[in-house]
């Protein structure tokens, strides 16, 4: 498949986002309001979460420009590090958690779909995960959705695929709660997350 080649892709850590952080939280909102999610975003609110990664250190953002605009993201890091909801599972279960990287989100513009682009993404996050060192498992969770939902597109593809190809393995036992405001809707409501995992080695 021919790439494009005025998409750039580069690996931030850190403090590095800092400047990237406002696209970042735009390309999140334009994204996440698409199904599954139905997610109504909020600048503030992005801008806030994004800074999480650039707190954290040992923090890996992959992002995919097309000249000066951002078009993808995957957010990563330490699971220790991350949110409440994430962390408590994985303390409930009595899984230890220091050797284990989160993967937080990967996105991608709809018209930059399709032309391998998320699949460069994907190996070049993977690529700075391993070289750490650190981690034994890459843990990822996705919002759980009726299959009869009415709210699903017709030519809607789950992300399933791309995970088990990855060599990722769901874990049904292991869901989380997260709040969020959906599209149209006055406060927040209860989704629940399941987590895949995929080792490290």
């Amino acid at each position: 498949m021919k790439q494009n080649s005025s998409v750039k892709i580069k690996t931030l850590r850190g403090r590095d986002i800092c400047p990237y952080i406002p696209k970042i939280a735009a390309c999140r909102i334009v994204i996440f309001c698409e199904y599954p999610y139905l997610y109504q975003g909020d600048m503030l609110y992005e801008e806030r979460y994004l800074q999480i990664y650039s707190m954290a250190k040992d923090a890996i953002l992959v992002i995919a420009e097309d000249h000066e605009d951002v078009i993808g993201v995957i957010t990563g890091l330490p699971l220790l590090d991350s949110m409440d909801e994430v962390k408590s599972l994985f303390m409930k279960k009595s899984i230890p958690a220091d050797r284990i990287f989160y993967l937080g989100e990967i996105i991608l513009l709809p018209e930059h779909r399709g032309k391998n682009i998320g699949y460069r993404m994907y190996q070049q996050f993977e690529k700075a995960v391993f070289e750490k060192g650190l981690y034994e498992k890459i843990a990822l969770c996705e919002v759980i959705r009726a299959e009869n939902d009415l709210r699903k597109p017709l030519d809607y593809t789950p992300l399933s695929s791309f995970w088990i190809k990855q060599g990722y393995v769901k874990y049904p036992e292991l869901v989380a709660d997260f709040f969020w405001k959906e599209i149209g809707a006055n406060e927040e409501t209860k989704h629940p997350m399941v987590f895949w995992m995929k080792n490290c080695s």
